[in-house]
């Protein structure tokens, strides 16, 4: 299982946050995760003007998360048309013909004119 860190800069005052950054590393347990994220802190502090940090009231927000599972649906089944395997009846029209005389593909017109 492996954590990830997020850390923000806050104002306490202004009541908001500067953009969320994330550890470019994954980290293998939430007790490095705390440690990494004080440290990082630490070192951002130390780097700010003191009377910046006193006006704005600035605090190091931090994060350890554990990265959400994706969620995989089932694929689904390519459809198979079974099309060749059902009979299917079809009639043929001919133009000229009177649709009652329609027929079944193994009947061709002369069939027809032998069977009367």
């Amino acid at each position: 299982m492996e954590w990830i860190l997020l850390i923000q800069i806050c104002s306490i005052i202004e009541k908001s946050c500067g953009e969320m950054m994330q550890f470019p590393k994954p980290i293998k347990t939430f007790y490095d995760c705390q440690r990494i994220a004080y440290d990082v802190g630490t070192e951002w502090l130390s780097k700010m003007e003191k009377d910046n940090v006193n006006k704005h009231r600035l605090a190091i927000k931090v994060e350890c998360i554990l990265p959400k599972p994706i969620n995989k649906s089932p694929e689904s089944k390519p459809r198979v048309h079974h099309l060749h395997e059902t009979p299917r009846h079809i009639l043929i029209f001919y133009g000229n013909q009177d649709p009652s005389e329609a027929g079944y593909p193994a009947k061709t017109p002369s069939d027809r004119l032998e069977n009367r």
